[in-house]
């Protein structure tokens, strides 16, 4: 066969292989096979460009060695490869030129003598260059050199339409993805199921482990749109920032979701997203940046993209990123436009709302008119504040301002439950003059609310700062230890708290919450209390004046009686009244309504234990009373073990209030290795509370009560003492001998007892009281009493 006819027998081979079916790898792979075998090489090659264009790097070989040498990589310029593709034409290098500047230095080529590389291009583009190695030294005669000048053409020509064919391949695709997402994105307004589908469809398309979407609203400064599908970084997590701001993590995700400009690729990498590899390892991400009309900033962040077959994640790239981008135009048209109508549902619903609240404050307004009696009024205020078409709280109480007396009265409660008002489901017009008729219980409750006073002093609690301020508050932070909460179980949820006005002037609070829904006090709830308090507030002052002007007219009408009875009734008013305020009104008033508050809450309230305190010391002040009337004869006392350091901080606790406002600085100083003491421990307390209570007596300017326990003797035995030591005046040298006498007082109110008492009930223990007056420093009394060791010598 001739040269020529051999030459076009191998382009046909060529030609044949380029333009068979086979994947591209494979064809090349076959067309290197064939040149070694036509040409006689031992090594046949091919390099192609890398992504960047800037280096060339091998990619095939013959198969006459199946392993493939490690990655060889050449810049342009760089040894023979490099110069063939920089300067576009062939390079043939003999044994003559080994060593020289274009002979590799790598250990793969130093066993071929012969190398000869050619250009793939077309007239546009540059390819790759082709390799072909001979151990023995050999050339190549000018039509074998146009021959593979032509092959490689055909080459880069298969390389070209594989190209082709991929893009075109992969943009059907793209326009595929473009076409799902628009039909997903555009198939509702619900902006919670645009979000599901922006996410998932971003993932999948890109094969990623996660994707979050987040909007900023920049008008309010909050988070507007949260969203995540997959594997997240904690740290990209915003989705309970939702309408909040929260200054913990404003700088991430700010920097997250204003960010101006697209990055992919690793996390370390870019400064917005440092926060994420503290995670672990590092993230491959893709952040994309959402444009709006709106007065909106977005981020779409894809995290980890992973490769189909094998699971092994991969990079994203530049691709990847213009699909997004061709994607983030339709989503953010699509986030914009359900933004927009659920901003228009919600302002349409807040309008109704408006209406329907506004119809029901005229509904009320209208029962408020058709009385002027108190009691009636407020049943009509409580059934506002708690059915269910007028403002729909569950609980509420009404206090009243006494002007005179300073102080914030119970005025009214609710009493019907929930269920017991959803079973009625009266109209609104119907419920509001319904009077409930309450069980004993209920009245019981509601007469002790009547009597519940707060001062209205600066340092009164929530109630008493929204009469002095005149502005409405939201309690989030309860207190257990409030009057209601431990009274009528009120104000353990959280609560609202609203002024009623009258020009200007506050004449009540109404306490609303939500006890039994846990349902949250809205902004719009504070605005319906606030108008419906400014009517009430001028309702209950009409009542107030038309009870002052029917008071008065009966007044007028006994005054003559009055007169006449005037001396008389004073005489024993003021015998009865001194009485009552000193010894039986208070006794009976705490004793009684505790024990009936200890028996109407239920068992498991945390309030059980003050109440039993209250009512322990009530019995202990009667028994006070019963001493002193047996002060001359002994009683039978209650004797057990008890620490001593607890009876004394017991009895302290019981002035602590006192002596807080009283400003007096209480130090202890316990030991706390003491035995234990056998003694009545009510008679021990009333001990120490008498002396706790001179020393409180005695700092009227505030000063410092120190209570000191420590082991001492008595009669050269073993005992405890508890020294009580104030920085009052100290007593005068002149009554020190009579402090312990039977009604000795320097005070103008007392009986005189107290340290007569204190006395007689350690020497009925055995036990001793010594005084130390320090003139104007103040006075210190050290109690003594046997120890557990020794007690039983002296209890017999």
């Amino acid at each position: 066969m001739s040269p020529r006819s051999n030459s076009v027998s191998v382009l046909d081979k060529v030609i044949r292989i380029s333009n068979s079916t086979v994947d591209i790898e494979r064809r090349l792979n076959n067309l290197l096979d064939l040149l070694k075998r036509e040409f006689k090489t031992d090594k046949a090659g091919l390099f192609t460009l890398d992504r960047d264009g800037m280096a060339l790097v091998l990619r095939n070989m013959d198969s006459s060695d199946p392993k493939k040498p490690e990655t060889l990589r050449f810049e342009l310029k760089d040894s023979f490869i490099g110069r063939t593709a920089f300067m576009r034409k062939p390079i043939l290098l003999g044994p003559d030129q080994r060593g020289k500047q274009d002979w590799p230095l790598q250990a793969f080529f130093q066993k071929y003598n012969t190398l000869a590389t050619f250009p793939i291009m077309d007239d546009q583009h540059l390819y790759g260059v082709l390799a072909l190695l001979n151990i023995e030294p050999r050339e190549y005669t000018p039509r074998q050199l146009s021959l593979l000048d032509s092959i490689s053409r055909e080459m880069a020509g298969t390389i070209r339409n594989s190209r082709l064919y991929v893009e075109a391949k992969k943009r059907i695709a793209e326009l595929s993805v473009l076409y799902e997402v628009g039909k997903a994105v555009s198939s509702t307004i619900d902006l919670d199921k645009i979000l599901d589908k922006v996410v998932t469809i971003s993932a999948n398309v890109l094969m990623a482990e996660g994707c979050a979407l987040n909007v900023l609203d920049e008008s309010t400064g909050v988070l507007r749109v949260a969203a995540v599908f997959g594997n997240i970084p904690a740290a990209c997590r915003f989705k309970h920032l939702l309408d909040k701001k929260d200054k913990s993590i404003e700088e991430v995700m700010r920097l997250c979701v204003s960010r101006g400009e697209a990055y992919f690729g690793p996390a370390s990498k870019d400064i917005f997203c440092k926060y994420i590899k503290k995670e672990g390892e590092d993230k491959s991400i893709l952040c994309l940046p959402l444009s709006f009309k709106g007065p909106y900033k977005g981020t779409l962040s894809l995290y980890n993209k992973t490769a189909a077959a094998s699971g092994q994640r991969q990079e994203f790239n530049r691709e990847d990123l213009e699909l997004m981008t061709t994607m983030g135009a339709m989503i953010s048209s699509s986030l914009e436009n359900a933004l927009t109508f659920q901003t228009v549902d919600a302002l349409g619903q807040h309008n109704e709302d408006l209406v329907r609240s506004l119809s029901s404050l005229y509904e009320i307004s209208s029962a408020m008119m058709t009385t002027v009696k108190m009691d009636e009024l407020l049943n009509v205020i409580i059934n506002a504040l708690t059915h269910r078409q007028g403002l729909g709280f569950e609980r509420a109480l009404l206090f009243l301002v006494d002007e005179e007396e300073k102080y914030l009265t119970g005025a009214s409660m609710s009493n019907v439950t929930v269920e017991e008002r959803a079973e009625k489901a009266e109209d609104l017009a119907v419920a509001l003059s319904h009077q409930p008729v309450l069980t004993s219980e209920q009245a019981g409750r509601l007469q002790d609310f009547r009597n519940l006073k707060l001062p209205l002093n600066k340092d009164g609690g929530v109630l008493v700062q929204t009469v002095l301020n005149k502005k409405p508050a939201i309690v989030s932070d309860v207190d257990p230890d409030w009057d209601s909460a431990r009274m009528f179980d009120f104000g353990r949820q959280p609560f609202a708290s609203i002024p009623m006005l009258a020009k200007g002037k506050v004449v009540g609070v109404c306490v609303v919450d939500r006890a039994f829904s846990q349902d949250p006090i809205t902004t719009e709830d504070i605005r319906n209390l606030s108008m419906l308090a400014n009517q009430t507030g001028l309702a209950i002052e009409n009542s107030q004046l038309y009870e002052y002007i029917e008071n008065v007219n009966k007044e007028l009408t006994q005054a003559r009686e009055r007169l006449i009875e005037a001396e008389k009734l004073a005489a024993l008013g003021e015998m009865a009244a001194g009485m009552a305020h000193e010894i039986r009104n208070p006794l009976v008033s705490i004793g009684g309504f505790t024990r009936r508050i200890l028996k109407v809450i239920d068992k498991d309230s945390p309030i059980i234990p003050y109440i039993k305190v209250i009512i322990d010391e009530v019995t202990r002040l009667e028994k006070t009373l019963h001493d002193v009337l047996d002060f001359a004869r002994d009683t039978q006392g209650h004797y057990s073990w008890y620490a001593l350091n607890e009876v004394a901080d017991e009895a302290l606790y019981l002035l602590k209030r006192d002596l807080i406002e009283a400003q007096i600085e209480v130090i202890k100083d316990f030991h706390y290795n003491l035995p234990n003491v056998y003694v009545d421990e009510r008679q021990i307390k009333h001990v120490f509370f008498n002396l706790f209570l001179n020393a409180y007596q005695a700092m009227e300017k505030g000063g410092k009560l120190t209570v000191r326990t420590f082991l001492t003797q008595i009669n050269e035995m073993p005992a405890v003492a508890c020294e009580v030591a104030d920085t009052g005046p100290g007593i005068p040298p002149e009554v020190l001998p009579n402090i312990f006498n039977p009604f000795f007082t320097t005070k103008d109110t007392g009986a005189g007892l107290g340290l007569s008492i204190v006395h007689k009930i350690l020497s009925r223990h055995h036990g001793e009281i010594d005084v130390f007056n320090r003139k104007e420093e103040g006075a210190s009394f050290i109690v003594k009493l046997p120890s557990i060791e020794y007690a039983g010598i002296y209890m017999g």
